[in-house]
C-alpha cells in the first residue's frame, strides 16, 4: 500500500532535486487522491452513510468503516455504501474485501461512478495501469465532474512517465478544484519536469495565493527557489 501521510513539504528541491520531481510527482499525486478518498458528490439519503462520507473526509478511517458497515445493515441494497467501504479496505490493505464489496457495489449499480474509481485503485495498487486507466476513463464518462478519476488517471499516467497525458487531467482537475493547492502544487512540479518554466511558476505562486497551510507553502517557496 502506498503510504497516506508522506508529506510533500519534507523535499527540499535543489536544481539536483528538480531534476527528479517527476517520481516524486507520481506519489503526490496519489497522496492528493488518497485524502480525496471519493467523498465528492451529492449527500446521500442514508444517514449512516452520510456519517461515514464526513468520517473519512475527517481522517477517521475505522470510524467510517463501522459507520459503511451500519449503512449496509440498515439498506443492503445500497450499492454506494458497499463501494465506499470499498475504498477503507484499500486504506486498510484488505485489497481482496474491497474487490468483493465492489462486485456487490456493481451487481446493484452497474453505473456507480464510485465503484470504478476504486477499482482504479486496486488496478494501480497491483501494478496494472492500462486496467486503472480504463476504470478511471469509465468514471469520468459517468461523471465528468468527479476530480478524484482526473487526479487518480493522472497519478498512474506519471507512474508510466506520460507526464503529458496527466497534466491533461490536472489541468481539468484544477479547473474542478480551483482552490486545491497540494493540486497546484503537484501541478507545478509536473509543468517542471516538462520544461514549461512559466506555467510552473504560476502554479506554484497560486499555491502561495490560495493557502495558508505551512507544509505546502514551505515547498512551494523552495521550489521557487531553487527554479533556474
Amino acid at each position: 500500500m502506498k503510504p497516506l501521510r508522506r508529506t510533500i513539504g519534507t523535499l527540499a528541491p535543489s536544481p539536483a532535486t528538480l531534476r527528479g520531481l517527476l517520481s516524486i510527482c507520481a506519489v503526490a499525486v496519489i497522496l492528493v487522491c488518497f485524502a480525496c478518498g471519493g467523498v465528492d458528490g451529492g449527500v446521500p439519503d442514508n444517514a449512516e452513510l452520510r456519517r461515514g462520507i464526513e468520517l473519512q473526509e475527517d481522517g477517521h478511517i475505522e470510524q467510517a468503516f463501522h459507520a459503511y458497515s451500519s449503512a449496509i445493515e440498515s439498506d443492503p441494497q445500497n450499492a454506494e455504501a458497499y463501494a465506499r467501504r470499498a475504498y477503507v479496505y484499500i486504506v486498510m490493505d484488505d485489497l481482496t474485501s474491497a474487490a468483493a464489496d465492489l462486485r456487490i457495489a456493481d451487481k446493484l449499480d452497474p453505473d456507480l461512478p464510485w465503484t470504478s474509481l476504486h477499482r482504479g485503485m486496486i488496478y494501480d495498487e497491483i501494478g496494472k495501469h492500462d486496467e486503472a486507466i480504463l476504470e478511471y476513463t469509465r468514471v469520468i464518462d459517468l461523471d465528468p465532474g468527479m476530480s478524484d478519476a482526473h487526479i487518480s488517471r493522472a497519478s498512474v499516467y506519471l507512474e508510466i512517465g506520460d507526464a503529458e497525458s496527466a497534466l491533461d487531467d490536472l489541468i481539468q482537475a484544477g479547473r474542478l478544484e480551483p482552490e486545491n493547492a497540494e493540486l497546484f502544487l503537484v501541478r507545478g512540479q509536473v509543468y517542471l519536469m516538462t520544461g514549461d518554466l512559466g506555467r510552473a511558476e504560476a502554479d506554484l505562486l497560486q499555491v502561495l495565493e490560495i493557502t495558508d497551510e505551512p507544509r505546502l507553502v514551505s515547498t512551494a517557496r523552495q521550489i521557487l527557489a531553487a527554479m533556474p
